[in-house]
């Protein structure tokens, strides 16, 4: 009669063979993330900068002409913090003109009518 072979159970560094856990020890363990450094998006804006910005910004008809300059996309050479801050002014202008040309039509119909 022949013997029956026994099946040896593979054996993986130290460890022996369990079909519950894998067979490298480390494969589970995930490396902390490595932290990406920031990258600066665009220069520091002076003071005295955001100053002659303010300025151009009191002066009528002219501070709309440099907001839409300011603000368009191809113009590269414009700070990304001055444009955000020409498209806010553009926007705000927009909501002031209608609710200004709104009351306007309002006054004048109420004043009519007395």
């Amino acid at each position: 009669m022949k013997k029956k072979k026994q099946q040896s159970t593979p054996v993986v560094g130290a460890y022996k063979y369990n079909p519950y856990l894998p067979s490298n020890p480390k494969a589970g363990i995930k490396k902390p993330p490595i932290p990406k450094p920031i990258k600066v998006l665009a220069d520091e804006i002076k003071p005295s900068k955001w100053i002659g910005v303010i300025l151009i910004s009191f002066i009528p008809l002219i501070n709309i002409i440099a907001f839409l300059a300011w603000s368009n996309k191809k113009n590269y050479g414009t700070n990304p913090n001055i444009k955000t801050y020409s498209k806010a002014c553009l926007t705000i202008y927009l909501i002031l003109y209608v609710l200004l040309g709104a009351g306007a039509v309002v006054a004048k119909f109420v004043l009519n009518l007395f």
